[in-house]
């Protein structure tokens, strides 16, 4: 994944892709494909009781894994860049957690 997205697109990405991060990135990414598969079985497969219950906490493990993974760097960033700044794993966690929040508040 990483390298296709690194290497069609050179010209100004070194800021959004950090070349020297790219097993942590494609970690991330899998995190985050967790986290949608999470979201999904709890929001878009109706479940009742144990189901239930077992969709809840496998969203809420996965929730505490994102925010250890944002938490291993010093900034508010998943990537630590010099420059301190967003890269795309944040751009892609921020429109998943988007549509994540909206959706609890209309199934809550």
């Amino acid at each position: 994944k990483f390298n296709d997205v690194h290497d069609n697109n050179k010209m100004n990405t070194k800021c959004l892709i950090p070349s020297n991060q790219k097993e942590r990135i494609n970690s991330l990414f899998q995190l985050e494909a967790e986290l949608q598969s999470a979201w999904f079985s709890l929001v878009f497969y109706p479940v009742e009781g144990q189901a239930f219950e077992t969709a809840k906490e496998n969203l809420i493990h996965t929730l505490q894994r994102v925010d250890t993974a944002v938490s291993a760097t010093p900034g508010p960033w998943f990537l630590h860049v010099p420059e301190g700044h967003p890269t795309v794993v944040d751009i892609q966690f921020v429109a998943t957690m988007e549509r994540l929040v909206a959706s609890v508040c209309k199934f809550s």
